[in-house]
């Protein structure tokens, strides 16, 4: 019997077809991931922003392994704030030189939440403004081409397919600002070697020097991209490395009894927990390997005894372990080729494929792949449930939900997620130029669990392959040690998964050897999460902040989905907090105290351990230090007034040096002279921070001396008279005119002047000068009136 079994593996290499629509704008909720792409309108490159679409939805999905709200739009429809609001800013740069708005490249210098910008278009920051290479360390330019082909991380190698050979190019100006916990390397025709950055970190900017959703594979730098998430959230999940085993295409005919029951018992002797794939009815509607007779066998069948010993041995099976997901209804559409035979286990059941006659060269050359041409909700429900009403009809019960060939439509897929919340495949996700026929879309797998897809699935992808010991159309052979060595680079996922699975027609020796390989890795084994009440994994932890910053608290917990999450400050339920990660903005005292979360699903709940918050007040000056004026040979004081945690610390600085001794609140200076003019401040600390007073100008004065007196006059009636009087002094001094011994109002200058003359003007007039320093009185001088 030639069974057609292999799962594709490179799904980003699926077909496209048509031009992406743009989304439409959003506001951005505060604590959400903030996912941009290129929409290219204002560019010749606008064909190929679907690229950039889809691709923001595969790097939402691994959101759902951090529980974090995802808004996914064009970068074209950025709204200045975006990226404060947003928790991170994820830029996906696809579209060469695509003009990004001034806001968006404005705020990714000012905003200190994570920014991570992956390929094209970082010159507009790095060549443009001046401030982007000395405040990152680093600096972008150019795009090389030349086959760096190996991503190292964490000591592990991946590959970078050479279908897509560009990096960008960056120069470290500053080894104390950057890291690059990701590098490429390449060979050179003299067998010599040599790296570049590939993942590059400054403070909280990352740049990735390409898309690593670009033709992922099983050893791709996607996984060690899957990882490093954890660090540019800042959810550092704790380290757990699980793995699954899955026995494939599980139905009648395809297998035997024998071979069911004695994988069972190879798996159970290694004390392996499995699960079963299994196809409920199994049918080959042209006789195809029957001799060209018909035949179908179903699992509820009692009279018929194929389908009959079958489900004794499903039966054993689950008696050892062995957990049921269903793997579609009959896997197969019709009594069409589709593309092979129509038989069970061959062909899918959800996507319709052809091979195109256009290639002679390759006869399996894919030409039609979309859905089915009945594909709707009503017709999917309609498999579904027929899947589940013949399992139940046989006494058996399925945990979970996968597509044939892991091809289905957004329809479809949605069917699966209202029946089953958890599923185990590499699933289609389609650009919002969605159209059943006629649309773009790529294939995704996870090396970590996604509490919540964009279907809203459980996901537990199947990340590692199946073994397949003969090549087959276009797919090479896959062996053990192929499956191991992809296990152990995915150990660089600090909480990733190997997850396999095997034909139980094959010799069982290659299941022992893929198991115990793995194992010797370091994994372990176990169930799928069902019916499992929530445990916490990580827990948060208690953070020191200054008032004003932004505090974080996040928990990772594991459980049946769905998992709801309720935080606490005090014992007391914070509203609107309903997601794994607390963001408080703008902390102050306040929100010091002690803080948890309750983690809740159906089965239980979880309470975390308390973190604590602790509330560091920088100093604030209350009163600044006033400038004055002293005479020279006499003492000056200036004070300053601040608040603030204990201790604050004092520095007197004068005309911005530090003056030494000069540590208290008060600063005395004594037999003052001309070199002591000038500015004087002072910085008030604490462990929370510095602030600095406004500058106190000190300046030597003397008292007001007049130089020139003011003289008597004689007047004739009706006419005007002035008197004056000349003074110096520093500060400059102030007047006030006296008539026999009383102020007069408003004469407070050099000049007084009376015009029309009385005969009750005439007396004794004189003028007290003064300032800070003190005050002189003038001679007195008359008045005679004619």
């Amino acid at each position: 019997m030639n069974l057609l079994k292999l799962k594709p593996l490179l799904f980003i290499s699926a077909i496209w077809l048509t031009v992406i629509t743009t989304s439409p704008a959003q506001t951005v909720r505060p604590g959400s991931v903030l996912v941009l792409y290129d929409n290219g309108t204002n560019t010749a490159n606008v064909k190929y922003s679907w690229i950039g679409n889809v691709e923001a939805k595969l790097l939402a999905n691994l959101m759902g392994h951090f529980d974090l709200p995802c808004q996914i739009k064009p970068v074209e429809k950025y709204t200045a704030g975006d990226a404060t609001i947003a928790r991170a800013t994820f830029y996906l740069g696809l579209t060469y030189d695509n003009p990004l708005p001034a806001a968006f490249l404005n705020d990714l210098m000012t905003t200190t939440n994570p920014v991570c910008w992956f390929k094209y278009n970082l010159w507009q920051l790095s060549w443009y403004n001046p401030a982007f290479n000395p405040k990152f360390g680093f600096g972008f330019n150019w795009l090389d081409t030349s086959g760096y082909s190996t991503i190292v991380y964490k000591g592990e190698t991946f590959s970078k397919n050479q279908l897509d050979p560009e990096l960008g190019y960056v120069s470290i100006f500053n080894t104390n600002l950057v890291s690059t916990p990701m590098t490429a390397w390449k060979t050179n025709a003299d067998g010599t070697t040599a790296n570049i950055p590939y993942a590059i970190h400054s403070s909280n900017f990352w740049y990735i020097a390409d898309s690593p959703f670009s033709y992922i594979g099983e050893e791709d730098r996607y996984i060690a991209f899957g990882d490093l998430l954890h660090d540019i959230l800042g959810i550092n999940h704790a380290t757990s490395h699980r793995a699954l085993i899955r026995l494939e295409d599980c139905a009648p005919v395809l297998y035997t009894p024998q071979n069911l029951k004695q994988s069972a018992d190879t798996l159970r002797q290694l004390n392996v927990p499995f699960s079963l794939a299994l196809i409920s009815v199994y049918t080959d509607p042209r006789g195809i390997y029957n001799n060209g007779v018909p035949q179908t066998h179903r699992l509820s069948d009692a009279t018929d005894s194929v389908s009959k010993n079958f489900l004794d041995a499903v039966r054993y099976a689950i008696a050892n372990g062995a957990q049921v997901i269903l793997e579609g209804y009959t896997h197969q559409y019709s009594n069409l080729p589709n593309p092979y035979d129509g038989v069970t286990g061959d062909d899918f059941e959800f996507w319709n494929e052809t091979f195109s006659t256009n290639n002679p060269a390759n006869p399996y050359t894919i030409g039609l792949y979309q859905p089915v041409p009945e594909d709707s909700a009503a017709w999917a429900a309609a498999r579904v449930a027929g899947a589940k009403l013949e399992i139940a009809q046989a006494g058996v019960s399925a945990v979970g939900f996968f597509a044939p060939h892991y091809a289905a439509s957004v329809v479809d897929y949605q069917v699966f997620a209202t029946n089953f919340q958890f599923t185990m495949e590499r699933s289609l996700y389609f650009a919002d130029d969605y159209d059943p026929t006629n649309s773009h879309y790529a294939g995704q797998f996870f090396p970590f669990q996604v509490n919540k897809d964009l279907y809203g699935r459980t996901v537990l992808a199947e990340n590692i392959g199946g073994y397949e010991p003969t090549p087959w159309l276009n797919y090479p052979t896959r062996s053990p040690a192929d499956i191991i060595r992809a296990a152990k680079k995915n150990l660089v996922v600090r909480d990733g998964w190997a997850n396999a699975y095997f034909h139980g027609f094959y010799p069982l020796t290659n299941l022992q050897q893929i198991v115990a390989g793995i194992q010797a890795l370091g994994y372990t084994y176990v169930q799928l999460n069902t019916n499992e009440a929530p445990t916490i994994t990580a827990e948060p932890q208690s953070v020191t902040n200054v008032a004003g910053m932004t505090t974080t608290f996040t928990v990772a917990a594991s459980g049946s989905q769905p998992l709801t999450y309720r935080w606490f400050l005090n014992g007391t339920p914070i509203r609107r907090t309903t997601t794994a990660t607390l963001t408080l903005p703008y902390v102050q005292t306040a929100n010091a105290g002690n803080y948890a979360v309750v983690v809740t699903n159906a089965f239980g709940t979880a309470t975390s351990t308390v973190a604590t918050l602790t509330v560091l007040v920088a100093p604030t000056i209350t009163t600044q230090p006033q400038s004055t004026s002293v005479i020279l040979g006499s003492n000056a004081n200036f004070t300053v007034t601040a608040t603030g945690d204990a201790p604050l610390t004092y520095q007197w600085q004068f005309n911005g040096t530090n003056l030494p001794g000069a540590t208290s609140a008060a600063l005395n200076l004594l037999n003052v002279q001309p070199n002591n003019a000038g500015g004087y401040s002072v910085a008030v600390s604490n462990p929370s921070g510095t602030t600095t007073s406004t500058s106190a100008i000190l300046t030597l004065g003397y008292a007001p001396v007049i130089t020139m007196q003011p003289r008597s006059r004689n007047s004739e009636v009706q006419t005007s008279v002035t008197f004056k009087v000349v003074a110096s002094g520093t500060p400059s001094p102030s007047y006030q005119w006296r008539f026999n011994g009383m102020s007069i109002g408003d004469a407070t200058m050099a000049t007084y002047t009376i015009d029309n003359v009385r005969p009750r003007h005439a007396g004794s007039y004189s003028v007290v000068v003064r300032n800070s320093l003190g005050a002189v009185t003038s001679a007195t001088v008359k008045l005679t009136v004619q």
